[in-house]
C-alpha cells in the first residue's frame, strides 16, 4: 500500500482521492477552472435522522429525543466518546462555497470547516442539554472509535475572508428545532390521513348500506315479478283448463247427439225394414 489508512475509513479517504486526482488532471489537461474542496462534518435542516444511516451528529439528535418521549433511563452510544470532530452548519458551507466560487481558483484542494473541535462525549453531553433529555449516557467501547481526530487546517479559507457565523450550540438548537417541526408536520399529515381514511371508511359503509339496501330493493322487485308472473300462469292455466273443459263437454254433448241420432236412424231403418217384410208377406 502506498499510504496507511485509518480502518472504518480506508474506502471512503481512497474515493475522495481519486475524485480529486480526477478533476486535478481534469483541469491540467482541458484547463477547466475546477477545484476540490474539502469539507468537515456538516450538518444541519433537512439532514438524516435515520436511526440506520444518519451521521453522528444527527444519530445522537434522534437517540436523545426518542428516549426522553420513551421515557428511557439511558441512551447507548458506540465507542468510547474520546474521539475529536469538527462540525460545520449546513448554511455555513454554503457561504464558503458561494466565496470560493468567488475567490479561489487552484489546482489544490482546499478544506472547508470551522477550525474547533470538539470530542463525542462533550458533544452527546451538548445534545443532552439541548434535547433536555435527563437519562444517562452509555458508551458501548465495544464499538469502533473511529480516527482519534479529524481537525481541518482551514487557514487557506480564513485567508480568503471566510469566518463562520454558527456556533456549535446555536446550530445543534436550530438542527434540533427543525427535526420537531418535521415531526409536528409528519404527525399531522398522519392524523390527516386518519382522518381520510376514517372518512373513506364510513362512505365505504355508507356505499355497502345503499347497495344492500338497492340489492334488496332489486330481491324484492324479482321475487313480486316472479309472484306475479306465477299468478298470471296459473290464472291462464285455468282459464285454458276451463277452455278444455267447455270443450269437452261441447264433445261429449256432440257425441251424445249423434249417438241418439244414430239410434233414431236404426230405428227408423227397422220399421221400414219390417215394413217391408210386412208387404212382402202380403203379397
Amino acid at each position: 500500500m502506498l499510504f496507511r489508512s485509518e480502518e472504518t475509513n480506508s474506502a471512503y479517504a481512497i474515493a475522495k482521492i481519486s475524485g480529486m486526482r480526477l478533476l486535478q488532471a481534469y483541469r491540467q489537461e482541458f484547463n477547466y477552472k475546477w477545484f476540490s474542496v474539502m469539507p468537515t462534518n456538516l450538518y444541519g435542516i433537512n439532514d438524516n435522522f435515520s436511526t440506520t444511516a444518519s451521521h453522528v451528529l444527527p444519530a445522537i439528535i434522534r437517540k436523545m429525543h426518542d428516549a426522553k418521549i420513551n421515557n428511557l433511563p439511558y441512551v447507548k452510544l458506540w465507542g468510547s466518546g474520546t474521539p475529536k470532530r469538527e462540525f460545520m452548519n449546513v448554511d455555513d458551507f454554503a457561504e464558503a462555497i458561494n466565496l470560493l466560487l468567488q475567490k479561489y481558483d487552484s489546482n489544490e484542494p482546499i478544506n472547508i470547516g470551522v477550525g474547533q473541535e470538539i470530542s463525542i462525549l462533550d458533544l452527546a453531553n451538548l445534545i443532552k442539554e439541548i434535547v433536555q433529555f435527563d437519562g444517562d449516557i452509555f458508551w458501548d467501547d465495544s464499538k469502533p472509535d473511529g480516527t482519534p481526530r479529524k481537525l481541518l487546517d482551514i487557514s487557506k479559507l480564513t485567508s480568503l475572508g471566510f469566518k463562520p457565523k454558527i456556533n456549535l450550540e446555536n446550530g445543534i438548537k436550530a438542527t434540533y428545532n427543525w427535526y420537531l417541526e418535521q415531526l409536528e408536520k409528519t404527525l399531522l399529515a398522519l392524523t390527516q390521513q386518519l382522518k381520510e381514511l376514517d372518512s373513506a371508511r364510513k362512505k365505504a359503509a355508507e356505499d355497502r348500506r345503499v347497495a344492500a339496501a338497492e340489492l334488496a330493493s332489486v330481491k324484492e322487485y324479482i321475487k313480486a315479478a316472479w309472484d306475479q308472473a306465477y299468478k298470471e300462469a296459473q290464472q291462464e292455466h285455468s282459464n285454458i283448463v276451463k277452455e278444455a273443459s267447455a270443450l269437452q263437454i261441447k264433445v261429449l254433448d256432440r257425441n251424445e247427439q249423434l249417438d241418439k241420432r244414430e239410434k233414431a236412424l236404426e230405428r227408423k231403418e227397422r220399421t221400414i225394414l219390417n215394413q217391408i217384410d210386412k208387404e212382402v208377406e202380403r203379397g
